[in-house]
């Protein structure tokens, strides 16, 4: 399950605030830039690819965890 619009804005919010710097605004693009061409592709919830754009750090730092520790075991 993944969070509401909502939920999502405040969790990058508090993110900012515990680790300010640019990428707060890099993930708001990549969720705005992710909503369009899901609008436009049939099929897609362009809603879903906001929240999971807006959501972008924490997925991709998982998915390098996740890596490592297939990779590399510990």
């Amino acid at each position: 399950m993944i969070p509401t619009r909502e939920e999502a804005e405040r969790l990058l919010t508090e993110a900012e605030l515990l680790n300010p710097g640019p990428w707060g605004d890099h993930s708001r693009t990549v969720a705005h830039c992710a909503e369009k061409i899901a609008a436009a592709c049939e099929g897609m919830d362009s809603e879903k690819a906001y929240i999971l754009g807006l959501l972008q750090p924490w997925l991709e730092r998982d998915w390098i965890f996740f890596y490592l520790q297939v990779t590399f075991p510990f």
